[in-house]
């Protein structure tokens, strides 16, 4: 399936063609001179937790949160967010939204995550937990995001 967005910065629009498949954007092609932030990729929970895992993704050194070939990972995993978090782009940093609709975390910050990993080989764990895995943009080990996010250093 092909998309066709149209981009307004600032007084100029702009045309992207985008082939979709499962919702996540693929070759992006670009009409005019507008820049576009390919989105990395932000699975999320299929439905709110009733139950935490209790684990605590750095807590005696804070992990930062990077974008490493598309994928939104700390300490090497990729993080699988609550259900309702979003990720939207502020002046071209990534910041990841709860469900309330506030920001807990900005790409490049150190955080400490609550939740627990997923080392199946197959990610059986993680994909019980999200329709967006497995993924063949990005592979595990997996992190299943509780309820702990504290940020330590922006």
């Amino acid at each position: 399936m092909t998309a066709t967005v149209l981009l307004r910065k600032n007084a100029c629009y702009g045309v992207i063609k985008a082939s979709l498949k499962n919702w996540e954007i693929k070759n992006v092609v670009q009409s005019d001179n507008v820049n576009v932030l390919a989105a990395p990729f932000f699975p999320t929970q299929k439905e709110p937790a009733t139950s935490y895992m209790q684990a605590l993704l750095g807590a005696d050194n804070p992990e930062e949160l990077i974008i490493k070939d598309g994928c939104l990972r700390a300490g090497g995993f990729l993080l699988v967010w609550p259900y309702g978090f979003s990720l939207s782009a502020d002046n071209g940093t990534f910041q990841v939204i709860d469900s309330t609709g506030q920001i807990v975390a900005r790409v490049g910050d150190k955080i400490k995550v609550g939740g627990g990993t997923d080392e199946t080989p197959d990610g059986r764990v993680a994909r019980g937990y999200s329709a967006q895995l497995p993924s063949g943009r990005c592979s595990g080990p997996y992190w299943i995001v509780g309820e702990v996010i504290q940020v330590i250093k922006s």
